[in-house]
């Protein structure tokens, strides 16, 4: 394992790969995940292969883009190694749904043998971990490879990220403008060909906001589906593990590992989907809003009925915030004092938000009545909404004060399980021509 932090990844194999800059690694490297498994069950190439792709990215763009905090080159290199082997000895891959495929982890989930940071100064030196956070354990038992912990927005407390002690994660498409976060790493690396497939947190949009702005697939499956142990929380009644993957194909596939399903993707034809333009359609973009306009026209298409729908959407922070300060608080040492009275002269104590939430949780159940408008929830499938109101801004000025305010998270952000958004950006995007609706719809069953 190699701390790589802002620096690029070098010696041992990564560098010699580097040096070669295989024609095959560089074309592999942009491989979907479903393409790669089925060259890699078909013998066209090797789980060694597809590694050193990834490696070699790694190594080629990684000081620019610090999408990784660590990678673990060797131990990558091992199991590929045992992948390759396992074929040699049986026919094929095995029944194994991702035998052989590199993948990547954000920094708030466990991974044996890797510290788990949370892109922090306070976790920095931290001990590994002695075991694996449940969702890896289900991607390594389906024959998945670990590259290593991707970087964030710290502690998953924003929507940029730019705020993180291993540097700022700029956009892969145009490096003067944010990748979004919180899932920030996950999101470039899966753009750039550092893997084929990543792990992100989502509590707000982490997992949907940076998919949106890196033009790839973001997923955040419904609440509890795929288990969180192991993972650092943010507010644990709003936590989720998602996914960051190429194509929604991929994404669905990571699903079905993650949650326990039967492997295969099932395309739906025929689905039920609100659109709750309310709250997530104000304040669009023109080019923002005429993408999710072609979205709808897309899905209708392909035979799915409509219907405007109204969902009620509280900005009461109160259950987050506690959960949040309930975890973090000891870290603050004597500053926490200090905190709890300027909070107490506000009227708005830490101690009091912490009693009050409790209060709130037992009388509305999760998350601060966070399934308010159930019926409208429970007559359809999916909900279909804008990821993005604006499109993503610009790396420089985006700091530490500003970053993840209520108005920001308002415009920002996309507030359904399965809604998942990539706004088209026009010159630079690596995905023209291709419709929205393409990479934004996933049903949240």
């Amino acid at each position: 394992m190699r701390y790589v932090g802002v620096a690029a990844a070098s010696g041992g194999a990564t560098a010699a790969n580097s040096a070669r800059r295989e024609p095959m690694h560089e074309t592999l490297s942009q491989w979907s995940l479903t393409e790669l498994r089925g060259r890699l069950r078909g013998g066209e190439v090797s789980a060694t292969d597809a590694v050193r792709a990834c490696l070699e990215r790694i190594a080629a763009d990684n000081a620019a883009l610090r999408a990784f905090i660590y990678v673990d080159e060797d131990g990558a290199l091992r199991a590929a190694q045992e992948a390759d082997g396992r074929r040699a000895r049986v026919a094929g891959f095995g029944a194994a749904a991702l035998r052989g495929i590199p993948l990547a982890i954000k920094d708030m989930i466990d991974v044996q043998a890797m510290p788990t940071t949370a892109a922090s100064r306070v976790l920095a030196a931290s001990a590994p971990a002695e075991e694996d956070a449940e969702c890896v354990r289900r991607l390594r038992e389906a024959g998945a490879i670990m590259l290593g912990k991707t970087n964030l927005h710290e502690f998953a407390f924003g929507g940029s990220g730019v705020v993180s002690a291993f540097g700022a994660v700029p956009n892969p498409l145009d490096r003067t403008r944010v990748s979004g976060g919180s899932s920030s790493g996950s999101a470039v690396a899966v753009a750039t060909g550092m893997c084929f497939g990543a792990l992100g947190t989502d509590t707000a949009g982490s997992v949907r906001l940076p998919a949106a702005c890196c033009g790839v697939v973001g997923f955040k499956p419904t609440w509890s589906q795929v288990p969180v142990a192991g993972v650092i929380p943010l507010a644990w009644s709003y936590d989720h593990v998602g996914t960051l993957a190429r194509t929604v194909e991929d994404a669905g596939e990571l699903y079905a590992v993650l949650a326990g399903e039967a492997p295969g993707w099932r395309p739906c034809r025929i689905l039920r989907c609100g659109v709750p333009r309310q709250y997530f359609c104000e304040g669009l973009q023109p080019e923002v809003a005429a993408g999710f306009e072609r979205a709808l026209n897309a899905v209708r298409t392909l035979g799915w009925t409509l219907r405007e729908v109204e969902l009620e959407v509280t900005e009461d922070r109160r259950v987050s915030n506690a959960e949040t300060w309930a975890f973090h608080r000891n870290w603050h040492g004597a500053d926490a004092r200090a905190l709890a009275q300027r909070r107490a002269r506000r009227g708005c104590g830490v101690d009091a938000d912490l009693a009050g939430a409790a209060a709130h949780v037992a009388r509305d159940g999760r998350a601060g009545g966070a399934h308010r408008g159930a019926e409208d929830a429970a007559q359809h499938k999916a909900f279909q909404c804008a990821g993005l109101a604006v499109g993503h801004g610009a790396l420089r000025g985006v700091g530490r004060t500003g970053d993840g305010r209520r108005a920001g998270q308002r415009r920002m952000g996309a507030g359904l399980a399965g809604a998942l958004g990539r706004p088209r950006t026009g010159a630079g995007d690596a995905n023209e021509g291709r419709s929205l609706s393409s990479r934004c719809i996933h049903a949240n069953v």
